[in-house]
């Protein structure tokens, strides 16, 4: 029975390698999109998530979602803000919240950074079939959820 654990504990640590080796992968598909524009990847990170938000997000909301830490955050964000890509503004229901949205400006970056992804989905999920496709997504959102639970303690 230990063999069968020790096993199974080498397929997870295989797993969460996979799980990096991935992101390393993404990280490079948006690269090129994000070198086009003169942006680092947290900066095409920051463009990303407020686009897929509607266009509007908090920067603490960027912080908790995309794990990344509050100085990488405030510097992106002063960087694109430089730039043109997004504005700031005071949350009219909560002064201490800053309200990001996205500029003119950024459709361009954000258009190439949204097809970097869709490339990096498109190889991600090559030969499975939907069935198996909505299965991933529904164990990852698990997944996500112990994580973020985990985080919160």
């Amino acid at each position: 029975m230990e063999i069968f654990i020790k096993d199974e504990h080498t397929r997870n640590i295989e797993f969460l390698s996979d799980a990096y080796v991935s992101k390393k992968l993404y990280e490079k598909y948006c690269y090129e999109a994000d070198k086009s524009y003169g942006l680092s990847i947290c900066e095409g990170e920051v463009l990303l998530h407020i686009h897929f938000r509607g266009g509007e997000s908090a920067a603490k909301d960027i912080v908790e979602k995309k794990w990344i830490s509050k100085s990488q955050v405030s510097k992106a964000v002063e960087r694109l803000v430089g730039l043109g890509y997004i504005a700031e503004a005071t949350d009219p229901n909560d002064r201490r919240v800053t309200r990001l949205s996205l500029t003119e400006a950024a459709e361009a970056p954000v258009r190439e950074l949204e097809k970097a992804t869709q490339d990096f989905m498109d190889k991600l999920f090559e030969g499975l079939t939907d069935e198996e496709i909505g299965e991933v997504n529904r164990l990852f959102q698990k997944m996500t959820e112990n994580i973020r639970g985990e985080r919160q303690q």
